[in-house]
């Protein structure tokens, strides 16, 4: 579980990006020595602040939702889903047909 919320931090996430503008210590205080270590250690930081927190909702939703039988995901696909997919097929072709 914690693999598989490392690779959806890295691959949808951003990874080490933070979406919130900040600037660096280094850069106000024209310090160049530490920066590099500076920023590879808050990439590290942020990268792991983001897989806990997808771990943590995981292991929650895990927590809170029942499991489902075979029956019900086979009634969830032929009752739900394969109407929804077709729908939305004939949709899709009818509107390609009648843009042309």
């Amino acid at each position: 579980l914690l693999i598989s919320s490392l690779f959806v931090t890295v691959l949808y996430l951003g990874g080490s990006n933070i979406s919130i503008p900040y600037i660096f210590l280094s850069e106000f205080f024209e310090i160049n020595k530490g920066y590099v270590v500076f920023g590879t250690t808050i990439g590290i930081f942020i990268t792991l602040a983001k897989t806990y927190l997808f771990l943590f909702v995981s292991i929650i939703t895990r927590w809170t939702l029942p499991r489902l039988r075979m029956d019900q995901l086979l009634n969830l696909g032929w009752k739900f889903l394969l109407p929804i997919s077709l729908g939305n097929l004939l949709l899709t072709t009818s509107s390609q047909l009648f843009s042309l």
